[in-house]
């Protein structure tokens, strides 16, 4: 004699499954306010995701009470590659003397959805440079898709437009990061 099973029992491990879900999703994620991008990618990534809040912001060009890395751009230097900008401080993050680094973002008010992004890894990072930025000391330049890797005596950069990227946007990333290691 066979049993048969009602449609409404067999369904249940499937409710069940999918009622423990957003559950178990959650118990693994940390909170936004504890999520950090680490690397240029996932700032990026952050970047262009839409913000349940409104970003904390500060002029271009002036510290960010969180990074330092800002210092290195001027308020010219970033309004001249992505037009008028404000620092997004959910964004920016580190200092140019941190063991891991550290990154400034800015976000474009005159080319929505637009952001320059300069990010820094000390020599010996715990949060290694990328394999294709060149190393501290190394004096190296490599162009990318939005920007450029560079180098200088203690750090490597990656300075790239993400979000709306067009060439003209791309170039003007990459010649800025030009300028900055020349001087640096």
């Amino acid at each position: 004699m066979t049993t048969a099973i009602s449609p409404r029992l067999a369904a249940a491990p499937v409710a069940l499954a999918l009622l423990l879900a957003p559950l178990s999703a959650c118990a693994s994620t940390p909170p936004a306010s504890e999520s950090i991008a680490t690397t240029p990618s996932e700032a990026a990534t952050a970047a262009e995701a839409p913000a349940s809040a409104a970003p904390t912001t500060a002029p271009a060009g002036t510290s960010s009470a969180t990074s330092d890395v800002c210092a290195v751009l001027s308020e010219e230097e970033v309004n001249g590659v992505i037009g008028l900008a404000t620092v997004d401080a959910n964004l920016t993050f580190g200092s140019l003397g941190d063991a891991t680094g550290g990154q400034c973002v800015w976000a474009s008010t005159s080319t929505p959805g637009a952001f320059l992004e300069l990010a820094a890894w000390p020599a010996g990072s715990l949060n290694p440079a990328p394999a294709e930025a060149p190393a501290p000391g190394s004096g190296g330049f490599a162009t990318t898709p939005g920007g450029a890797y560079f180098a200088d005596a203690t750090h490597s950069f990656r300075l790239a437009v993400t979000g709306v990227v067009d060439p003209a946007l791309e170039a003007a990333a990459q010649t800025l990061a030009q300028m900055v290691q020349a001087r640096r």
